[in-house]
């Protein structure tokens, strides 16, 4: 067997198996649809407990600028492809990051509005950006998204931001294991780790992250003049500077290579179609603000889409059955082209 003829197999099985995948995530697509489709859209100022699908303008005092476009939003999701070589097949685009971040908003639609948590969306919006771009790497952070929107950036702020984006699944990774812990007795110790899983909720470049670090700052200092049974605490504190320090120090070098990024974005001011689950608010701002759409526990469909109710379940339709029938015919042309090469049909 030769060294092509084996590598042909390896992409049979990937394929195989790649196949399976869409065709499972089809169905689910498909069920998404059908609970979409059946959830009647109805005015926010009548929303229930429950599942519930509205749709209006996003709106909200905080917002995020997003990295590529800079455009005010609340929610954004940056995909990084990096031109590798495939060795005698030439060069393709590879996946290198997923950056995402998202802040509380509010949906209004003339009658009322509610508050939504998107964290745990799953999104179906348009492109609002893309762009490539060349770098040979070297020392060079350059802040990328300010606090207001001054155009788009230039193209080695971008490579300084993708140098920065290994930093986000360190992140992720250790704002989800803060997450599980237990909430401690002692209320300094569930202060820091409120403190940091807020943190790492956002890029390390953020605005929001630096502001929760200083108020993490302020707290260790807090500590200094205080009794030796809280040395656990900074001890703790200066550890988690460190690892902290350790990937901005890293990210500080500008990306080398070819990139192209596509962003996604949830803008300010522009009509959406939500469907999730409407819970009491738990932290409402006055007697309008009791209700929260966010991921139900029994239903878990939350889905945020741009464009109007027949577009929704138009692109929904057409998404699972090209994962159903894509898959399906995925699978089956690499299973058959296995059996054949070892003679088993």
């Amino acid at each position: 067997m030769s060294h092509d003829n084996g590598k042909l197999e390896l992409y049979a099985v990937c394929g195989f198996g790649l196949g399976l995948y869409w065709f499972y995530k089809g169905f689910r697509t498909y069920r998404e649809y059908r609970v979409v489709e059946d959830t009647p859209e109805i005015p926010i100022r009548s929303i229930p407990m429950g599942l519930v699908r509205v749709h209006g303008r996003a709106t909200g005092q905080n917002s995020l600028i997003s990295p590529l476009t800079r455009k005010p939003c609340f929610y954004y999701r940056v995909e990084i492809q990096e031109w590798k070589s495939d060795g005698q097949r030439g060069h393709s685009w590879h996946h290198y990051r997923t950056d995402t971040d998202s802040v509380f908003f509010y949906l209004e639609d003339g009658t009322g509005r509610v508050r939504v948590d998107p964290s745990l969306a799953e999104f179906d919006l348009p492109k609002s950006g893309e762009r490539e771009v060349r770098g040979s790497g070297g020392p060079g952070f350059t802040p990328l998204a300010p606090s207001a929107p001054t155009g788009e950036p230039s193209d080695q702020e971008l490579l300084a931001y993708i140098g920065r984006a290994g930093s986000i699944p360190f992140a992720g990774f250790f704002q989800k294991m803060l997450s599980k812990a237990q909430s401690s007795d002692d209320p300094r110790k569930e202060q820091m780790r409120q403190l940091l899983a807020e943190a790492l909720k956002h890029p390390v470049n953020s605005p929001l992250f630096a502001e929760q670090i200083l108020k993490l700052g302020d707290l260790s200092q807090s500590l200094q003049g205080a009794s030796q049974e809280h040395e656990a605490e900074r001890a703790f504190v200066r550890q988690h500077f460190d690892l902290v320090a350790q990937r901005l120090a890293k990210g500080s070098q500008l990306a080398s290579g070819r990139f192209r990024l596509v962003e996604y974005c949830l803008q300010a001011g522009q009509e959406y179609d939500i469907t999730g689950t409407c819970i009491e608010n738990p932290h409402p701002q006055d007697e309008h603000d009791r209700n929260l759409i966010t991921k139900g526990q029994n239903e878990p469909t939350f889905l945020i889409c741009g464009g109007k109710q027949q577009q929704v379940d138009a692109s929904l339709r057409k998404r699972a059955a090209w994962q159903i029938f894509g898959g399906a015919g995925l699978a089956v042309a690499c299973l058959g082209f296995l059996l054949v090469r070892f003679g088993l049909f």
